[in-house]
C-alpha cells in the first residue's frame, strides 16, 4: 500500500546538493559580500586552517571551526601605505578572543593577557600610548580586583581597583614629592588616607618594555603564509587542470 512505502534515507535532490559541498583543501573562494577566503573546508563549511581576506581592509589567518575563528590565529588590519597593522594574536573561541593573546586597541594602547567571549577578562598588562602602564586582574575591559598602575610622571598606585578606578584599600606612590599616600578610595576618589615619607622599600614599579618588540612583523609574517597559501592552491589548481 502506498502509505505503507519505505522512504529512501537521503532524496535524490539532497545528494546531488551534496556533491557540489567544498570539502578538502581548496583555492580562493570569493563571496557576495567582497571577502575571500583560502584553506579548509569541511561539509561546505570553513573547517581547519585558513586565511580571511576581509573587503574592509583585515586579514585574518589561522584556525576555523564550524565556520568560526576558533583556536589560534592573527589578525591585522591594512594600512593607507599598503603596510599591515597588528590587531590581535592569538586564542580564539567561537569567532571571539578567549584565551591568551596580545593585541592593539582602537587608540593605539598595546595589551597582552587573558581574553574571555572577545573581553579583557583574566590577568593582563597594558601599555597606553602616553606611557601609562597597568598590571593586574581585568573584567570586561576595565581594571577590576588587585593591579598596579604606573602614570606617565612615574606615579604609581598599587592596591583594589572596581569597574576601571581605584576603588578599595591601595598605596599610592607620589615620585614627584617622594610620599606614600596609604589608605581607602571610593570611585577613584581618596576618602581616608594617611601619608609619610617613601622609603627604598617603597619604589614604584618600574615600567617593563613589551616583549614583542615589532608586533607589526608578526602581521607582515602572517600576510605572507596567507599569500603563499594563495598562490600553492591556485598551482595545485592550474596543475590538475593540465
Amino acid at each position: 500500500m502506498p502509505f505503507l512505502k519505505r522512504f529512501k534515507a537521503c532524496p535524490d535532490w539532497k545528494r546531488k546538493e551534496q556533491i557540489t559541498y567544498k570539502s578538502g583543501s581548496r583555492h580562493t573562494v570569493y563571496f557576495l559580500n567582497g571577502d575571500r577566503h583560502v584553506g579548509d573546508w569541511l561539509n561546505n563549511r570553513r573547517e581547519g586552517k585558513g586565511a580571511e581576506f576581509t573587503r574592509n581592509g583585515y586579514l585574518y589567518e589561522g584556525d576555523f571551526s564550524d565556520e568560526l575563528r576558533h583556536g589560534h590565529g592573527v589578525l591585522s588590519r591594512r594600512q593607507e601605505d599598503g603596510s599591515l597593522l597588528l590587531v590581535y594574536s592569538g586564542e580564539w573561541r567561537h569567532g571571539k578572543r578567549h584565551g591568551w593573546g596580545m593585541g592593539r586597541g582602537p587608540d593605539g594602547a598595546w595589551y597582552e593577557g587573558c581574553w574571555k567571549a572577545g573581553r579583557r577578562t583574566g590577568e593582563g598588562r597594558m601599555w597606553f600610548p602616553d606611557g601609562a602602564f597597568y598590571h593586574g586582574e581585568w573584567l570586561h575591559d576595565k581594571f577590576h580586583g588587585h593591579g598596579i598602575l604606573v602614570q606617565p610622571n612615574g606615579n604609581c598606585f598599587e592596591g583594589e581597583f572596581h569597574g576601571g578606578l581605584k576603588h578599595g584599600r591601595g598605596c599610592l606612590f607620589h615620585a614627584d614629592v617622594g610620599l606614600v599616600q596609604e589608605g581607602v578610595w571610593d570611585e577613584d576618589v581618596c576618602v581616608s588616607s594617611t601619608l609619610r615619607p617613601s622609603s627604598d622599600s617603597d619604589s614604584a614599579t618600574k615600567i617593563p618594555p613589551n616583549e614583542l618588540v615589532n608586533p607589526d612583523a608578526v602581521a607582515e609574517e602572517s600576510q605572507q603564509e596567507a599569500l603563499q597559501r594563495v598562490r600553492s592552491k591556485s598551482a595545485q589548481n592550474n596543475g590538475s587542470e593540465s
